[in-house]
Formats: structure tokens, C-alpha cells, sequence
């Protein structure tokens, strides 16, 4: 039997609401005390609808920490709800604050296989382009021009739309050269590397060096807070022996931690 119309309409309201409680926990803005967390868990036992129950609770559980079982939990509702907006934004969003940006990446490229939602192309977008999938980040871009709605979702004069319009750049040249999956290979060992509040606060942009118009060279380049350049130097070197472990022999990709106070490749590669 389907649930009545204003049944589920509660369970909508009230999802949302606890998402929105639970968000200060998951970016870190707040400590999640045990009285919270026991309300929480209280409210969530209230929704009758069980994809919804799980959604909750998934993010009940990555504000907790616990990104393991709030994965099982987002993994469960997107069979409940059959993948709707709420689940694939929620997912998403939790896992970019528990598990960085690849992974967000990863599950924003499911949900884009099921999800007509300008609001979930926006989210994406934020997710790919930190994650350097530039291919993706274009995806994205087009469907949202296509719907009509890419100024509406990501203001023209926005922080986000900068974001977008450098990744897209990044993607210009990747592309032409034929080289954006070599470099989403490249941020993904390079984001492995990254504490998880680093990899939150990471910024990346792919740097043309050819000489000229018949070379193909390029630096990627993840800057980084909380970091000295005699510590990113550590990391590049670091860096290097994972990149021959992946087999990534494309060396015509160059890649390179930079500090975000000193930001210049130069520092992290010549630090002692």
C-alpha cells in the first residue's frame, strides 16, 4: 500500500529539517554532544517513510563520524526511494565532508546517471571540480546550459561559478591534449595523500609550461592549507614513487603540492 500523499509530505519536511540540524556537525561548525545526538535519533525514529528513516539516519551517522554505516545507510535509501534528489544530495554531500572530494566525485557520477536535478548538477559540479575531473565538471556544465538553468544554480559573479569557469579551463587544455584522464588519475593519488581537512580546503588548477605549440607540457597543481613548503617538498617526493606504483608514466603531466601560504611550485620543489 502507498503511503498517503501528506504522510509522505511530513516525512519530506522532516527529513529535510533534520538534515539541516545535523549540517553544522558534519562541516565541523559544531561538537555533536550525546543529548543531540539521542534527540536526533529520537526524531529519525518518528519517519514513517523507510528510505527516508535511512537518508536521516545516514546523516546522523557521518555527523557522527561513523562514515561506514552512514554509507550503508545512503546505500539502503537509494534502493528505498529508487535514487530520488534528496538521497543523491544528502550522499553526496556527506561523503565530501567525511571522505574528501574523489569520493564525493565517484557517487555524484552515479547519481548523475539517474537524476534530472539542477540543484544536484550544481553540487556535483562542486564536487568534480575539486576533485580535478574536469571531464566530468564539463558533463555537468552542458546539461545544465542545456536545462537552461546554469546562471539560476551558479550565479555568474558567485564563488562557485569561479570555481566552474577555472575547471573548465583546465578542462580546455586537458582535453586538448588528451590528457584529462591522466590528470583525474593524478589528483586522485594526490588527494590519497591529503588529511581529510586538507583535501577539504584544497584548491587545483592545471598550469600549461610547453614551450610551444608543438610540446604538450603541463604541471597539476593542488595548493594546500596548513602546509610548509618544506613539508609539501616532502610530500612530491612522496608523490613520485606513488605515481610509478599507479603506473602513471605520462610524464608530460607533472604534478605538485604548493603551500597556500607561499604558493609557488618553486618553494615546494626547491625546500630543504
Amino acid at each position: 500500500m502507498n503511503q498517503p500523499k501528506r504522510e509522505r509530505a511530513n516525512d519530506i519536511a522532516a527529513t529535510n529539517r533534520i538534515i539541516k540540524i545535523l549540517n553544522p556537525y558534519l562541516f565541523f561548525e559544531k561538537e555533536m554532544s550525546e543529548f543531540i545526538s539521542q534527540r536526533m535519533a529520537t526524531q529519525i525514529e518518528e519517519i514513517k517513510d523507510d528510505g527516508l528513516k535511512a537518508v536521516a539516519h545516514g546523516n546522523l551517522c557521518f555527523a557522527l563520524n561513523n562514515a561506514e554505516l552512514g554509507t550503508q545507510d545512503m546505500e539502503r535509501a537509494l534502493v528505498l526511494t529508487g535514487g530520488d534528489t534528496i538521497t543523491w544530495l544528502s550522499f553526496m554531500q556527506c561523503t565530501f565532508w567525511r571522505m574528501g572530494p574523489v569520493e564525493a566525485a565517484k557517487i555524484a557520477k552515479r547519481g548523475f546517471k539517474d537524476v534530472v536535478s539542477p540543484a544536484f548538477l550544481r553540487d556535483a559540479s562542486y564536487y568534480a571540480a575539486a576533485s580535478a575531473d574536469y571531464d566530468f565538471v564539463k558533463e555537468l556544465h552542458d546539461q545544465l546550459v542545456k536545462m537552461k538553468k546554469l546562471d539560476e544554480m551558479i550565479p555568474e559573479n558567485g564563488g562557485q561559478r569561479q570555481i566552474m569557469e577555472k575547471a573548465l579551463a583546465c578542462y580546455e587544455m586537458a582535453s586538448k591534449a588528451g590528457k584529462t584522464e591522466v590528470v583525474k588519475a593524478l589528483a586522485e593519488i594526490m588527494c590519497s595523500q591529503l588529511t581529510l581537512g586538507q583535501q577539504l580546503q584544497a584548491e587545483n588548477r592545471l598550469i600549461n609550461v610547453s614551450e610551444n605549440e608543438y610540446e604538450n607540457s603541463f604541471i597539476l597543481e593542488f595548493s594546500i592549507n596548513n602546509s610548509t613548503p618544506k613539508e609539501c617538498s616532502k610530500m612530491n617526493l612522496e608523490l613520485i614513487s606513488k605515481r610509478v606504483d599507479a603506473e602513471i608514466f605520462d610524464w608530460e603531466i607533472g604534478c605538485v603540492f604548493v603551500s597556500k601560504e607561499h604558493g609557488s611550485p618553486a618553494d615546494a620543489c626547491n625546500s630543504k
